[in-house]
Protein backbone atom coordinates (compact mmCIF):
# COMPACT_ATOMS: atom_id res chain seq x y z
CA UNK A 1 0.00 0.00 0.00
CA UNK A 2 2.82 2.41 0.90
CA UNK A 3 4.56 1.62 -2.39
CA UNK A 4 1.37 2.37 -4.35
CA UNK A 5 0.89 5.66 -2.50
CA UNK A 6 4.52 6.66 -3.12
CA UNK A 7 4.19 5.83 -6.84
CA UNK A 8 0.98 7.88 -7.10
CA UNK A 9 2.63 10.82 -5.35
CA UNK A 10 5.67 10.63 -7.65
CA UNK A 11 3.40 10.54 -10.71
CA UNK A 12 1.51 13.60 -9.47
CA UNK A 13 4.76 15.52 -8.92
CA UNK A 14 6.09 14.58 -12.35
CA UNK A 15 2.84 15.73 -13.97
CA UNK A 16 2.84 19.00 -12.03
CA UNK A 17 2.60 22.20 -14.10
CA UNK A 18 5.43 23.76 -12.06
CA UNK A 19 7.85 21.12 -13.35
CA UNK A 20 8.88 23.25 -16.32
CA UNK A 21 6.33 21.96 -18.79
CA UNK A 22 3.88 24.80 -18.18
CA UNK A 23 2.41 26.87 -20.93
CA UNK A 24 5.04 29.57 -21.70
CA UNK A 25 2.30 32.19 -21.76
CA UNK A 26 1.59 31.50 -18.10
CA UNK A 27 5.09 32.58 -17.05
CA UNK A 28 5.71 35.91 -15.41
CA UNK A 29 8.87 37.57 -16.74
CA UNK A 30 10.89 40.04 -14.68
CA UNK A 31 13.54 41.03 -17.19
CA UNK A 32 15.18 43.76 -15.10
CA UNK A 33 15.53 41.35 -12.17
CA UNK A 34 16.72 38.55 -14.44
CA UNK A 35 14.17 35.81 -13.77
CA UNK A 36 10.82 34.33 -14.69
CA UNK A 37 8.47 32.10 -12.74
CA UNK A 38 5.37 30.07 -13.54
CA UNK A 39 2.25 31.88 -12.44
CA UNK A 40 0.56 30.39 -9.39
CA UNK A 41 -2.95 30.63 -10.77
CA UNK A 42 -6.35 29.61 -9.57
CA UNK A 43 -9.80 30.68 -10.60
CA UNK A 44 -12.06 30.80 -7.56
CA UNK A 45 -15.32 32.52 -8.35
CA UNK A 46 -16.74 32.80 -4.85
CA UNK A 47 -14.15 34.91 -3.08
CA UNK A 48 -11.58 37.60 -3.76
CA UNK A 49 -7.95 36.64 -3.94
CA UNK A 50 -4.59 38.32 -4.51
CA UNK A 51 -2.98 37.22 -7.75
CA UNK A 52 0.19 39.26 -7.61
CA UNK A 53 2.02 41.42 -5.08
CA UNK A 54 5.19 43.31 -6.02
CA UNK A 55 7.29 45.30 -3.57
CA UNK A 56 10.01 47.92 -3.89
CA UNK A 57 12.73 48.15 -1.22
CA UNK A 58 11.74 49.50 2.18
CA UNK A 59 12.34 53.19 2.80
CA UNK A 60 10.61 55.60 5.15
CA UNK A 61 9.56 52.50 7.18
CA UNK A 62 7.41 51.17 4.32
CA UNK A 63 7.80 48.95 1.24
CA UNK A 64 5.97 50.61 -1.66
CA UNK A 65 3.96 48.01 -3.54
CA UNK A 66 1.55 47.15 -6.32
CA UNK A 67 -0.90 44.29 -6.04
CA UNK A 68 -3.67 42.77 -8.10
CA UNK A 69 -6.79 41.34 -6.52
CA UNK A 70 -9.49 39.56 -8.49
CA UNK A 71 -12.95 39.94 -6.99
CA UNK A 72 -16.24 38.38 -8.05
CA UNK A 73 -18.73 41.18 -8.70
CA UNK A 74 -21.96 40.92 -10.65
CA UNK A 75 -22.91 44.60 -10.60
CA UNK A 76 -21.95 47.40 -12.95
CA UNK A 77 -18.70 49.33 -12.82
CA UNK A 78 -20.65 52.31 -11.44
CA UNK A 79 -22.02 50.13 -8.62
CA UNK A 80 -18.52 48.89 -7.85
CA UNK A 81 -17.25 52.48 -7.81
CA UNK A 82 -20.00 53.51 -5.39
CA UNK A 83 -19.19 50.57 -3.09
CA UNK A 84 -15.45 51.27 -3.20
CA UNK A 85 -15.94 54.99 -2.61
CA UNK A 86 -17.92 54.11 0.51
CA UNK A 87 -15.20 51.72 1.72
CA UNK A 88 -12.48 54.33 1.19
CA UNK A 89 -14.46 56.90 3.16
CA UNK A 90 -15.33 54.34 5.87
CA UNK A 91 -11.59 53.82 6.32
CA UNK A 92 -11.37 57.57 6.95
CA UNK A 93 -9.24 58.11 3.88
CA UNK A 94 -9.56 61.16 1.65
CA UNK A 95 -10.34 60.66 -2.02
CA UNK A 96 -8.08 63.03 -3.94
CA UNK A 97 -9.24 62.09 -7.43
CA UNK A 98 -11.64 59.72 -9.16
CA UNK A 99 -11.54 59.06 -12.91
CA UNK A 100 -13.89 56.98 -15.03
CA UNK A 101 -13.03 55.59 -18.44
CA UNK A 102 -15.20 53.29 -20.56
CA UNK A 103 -13.68 50.12 -19.05
CA UNK A 104 -12.30 51.19 -15.66
CA UNK A 105 -12.43 53.54 -12.72
CA UNK A 106 -9.40 54.86 -10.83
CA UNK A 107 -8.97 56.54 -7.48
CA UNK A 108 -6.15 58.36 -5.80
CA UNK A 109 -6.62 58.56 -2.06
CA UNK A 110 -4.63 59.10 1.11
CA UNK A 111 -4.90 58.70 4.83
CA UNK A 112 -3.52 57.31 8.02
CA UNK A 113 -3.33 53.57 8.63
CA UNK A 114 -2.00 52.81 12.07
CA UNK A 115 0.91 55.15 12.53
CA UNK A 116 1.65 55.48 8.81
CA UNK A 117 0.52 58.23 6.46
CA UNK A 118 -0.15 56.35 3.22
CA UNK A 119 -1.02 57.22 -0.35
CA UNK A 120 -2.83 54.92 -2.80
CA UNK A 121 -3.61 54.80 -6.48
CA UNK A 122 -6.08 52.09 -7.47
CA UNK A 123 -7.72 51.11 -10.73
CA UNK A 124 -10.65 48.71 -11.09
CA UNK A 125 -11.26 46.98 -14.41
CA UNK A 126 -14.42 44.94 -14.85
CA UNK A 127 -14.83 41.92 -17.11
CA UNK A 128 -17.90 39.70 -17.00
CA UNK A 129 -18.56 38.95 -13.33
CA UNK A 130 -15.06 39.85 -12.11
CA UNK A 131 -13.30 43.04 -11.07
CA UNK A 132 -9.53 43.24 -11.29
CA UNK A 133 -8.40 45.74 -8.66
CA UNK A 134 -4.83 46.96 -9.19
CA UNK A 135 -3.53 49.04 -6.30
CA UNK A 136 -0.27 50.91 -5.66
CA UNK A 137 0.59 51.95 -2.12
CA UNK A 138 3.40 54.06 -0.69
CA UNK A 139 3.98 56.28 2.29
CA UNK A 140 3.16 59.95 1.82
CA UNK A 141 6.88 60.71 2.12
CA UNK A 142 7.65 58.29 -0.74
CA UNK A 143 4.79 59.37 -3.00
CA UNK A 144 6.42 62.44 -4.62
CA UNK A 145 9.37 60.40 -5.92
CA UNK A 146 7.41 57.22 -6.76
CA UNK A 147 4.02 58.42 -8.00
CA UNK A 148 4.88 58.35 -11.70
CA UNK A 149 6.44 54.86 -11.48
CA UNK A 150 3.62 53.40 -9.38
CA UNK A 151 0.83 54.94 -11.46
CA UNK A 152 2.50 53.79 -14.67
CA UNK A 153 2.65 50.24 -13.32
CA UNK A 154 -1.03 50.26 -12.28
CA UNK A 155 -2.14 51.81 -15.56
CA UNK A 156 -0.16 49.21 -17.55
CA UNK A 157 -2.58 46.51 -16.40
CA UNK A 158 -4.72 45.07 -19.14
CA UNK A 159 -7.05 42.15 -19.53
CA UNK A 160 -5.92 40.00 -22.39
CA UNK A 161 -8.33 39.31 -25.23
CA UNK A 162 -8.66 35.60 -24.54
CA UNK A 163 -9.39 34.59 -20.98
CA UNK A 164 -7.62 31.39 -19.86
CA UNK A 165 -9.75 28.27 -19.70
CA UNK A 166 -10.82 27.30 -16.21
Amino acid sequence: MKRLLAAALLAAVLASPCRGEENPSSRLYFNKSGFSIAALEDSPRRSAYTVLAMFLPVSEKFAPNVNIIIQPFEGTLEQYARLTRGQIRAGRFSILEEKFSPDSVAWEYAGKMGELDLHWYARAVRRADLVYLVTATSSEAQWPSLAVKLKRCVDSFRIEKQRPKE
